[in-house]
């Protein structure tokens, strides 16, 4: 017989309410992800197309949304402001490895990372940047936030 105590990987899925910047659009990837059980927010749900990504990432902090994403960061520049906006509201935020595919198949790749994202986050409160690529693997990106200290993020 089955137990039926939800499992905390169960529960942290249930938890979980995933935040789709306007680069990934709010129909057909967010659709296709709220199909198979996901909670989803889309950006033009609740931001202008002219908000500042700040403005975003602040709510996600707050809302305590995990970001996908497929346009921020794509130079490396660790200083941007983007990066200091997810650093302060302890962010999670996986970033697509290329906008060059279908919105349909990134949803499809991270359901495919599904089980992999959920063990990150898991392990990790924020903030970190993470990698998702079209096949569905996943990994964190090294290097972001060794240059903030709880203290600053708490300031």
């Amino acid at each position: 017989m089955r137990s039926k105590k939800r499992s905390a990987t169960t529960r942290l899925r249930e938890e979980t309410t995933f935040f789709l910047d306007r680069s990934i659009g709010k129909f057909k990837c967010a659709q296709h992800l709220r199909d198979a059980g996901l909670k989803i927010e889309t950006h033009d749900d609740h931001f202008p197309q002219s908000a500042s990504d700040e403005e975003w990432i602040a709510k996600c902090g707050r809302e305590k949304w995990v970001v996908i994403t497929g346009d921020i960061w794509k130079r490396g520049r660790k200083e941007a402001p983007q990066v200091n906006a997810v650093a302060f509201g302890r962010v999670r935020v996986f970033q697509l490895a290329t906008n060059d595919i279908l919105s349909e198949l990134w949803a499809q790749a991270i359901l495919k990372a599904e089980h992999k994202i959920l063990k990150i986050l898991k392990m990790n409160k924020g903030p970190f940047m993470a990698r998702i690529t079209p096949g569905g693997s996943v990994s964190v990106l090294p290097g972001y936030f060794e240059g903030h200290r709880d203290d600053d993020l708490l300031a």
